[in-house]
């Protein structure tokens, strides 16, 4: 289980992005069982966060189908 706010996850994810290893950094965030992410809706976000958040919502809920 991890436990993270919606300003920080998308802050990693344009760290891992801006780093090369976004791919790594979302397989790593779907292995978890539980992701909870607090303050979605209530932090305005940059547009291309929005857009990373987004993108990783799709690919956590694409590889939960799978398994």
């Amino acid at each position: 289980m991890r436990f993270t706010t919606a300003a920080a996850l998308v802050h990693e994810l344009m760290e891992a992005r801006d780093e090369k290893r976004l791919l790594r950094f979302q397989k790593q965030m779907a292995s978890h069982e539980l992701l909870l992410v607090d303050e979605l809706g209530f932090v305005p976000l940059s547009k291309s966060g929005a857009e990373l958040l987004s993108r990783f919502s799709v690919s956590v809920t694409s590889a939960a189908r799978r398994w």
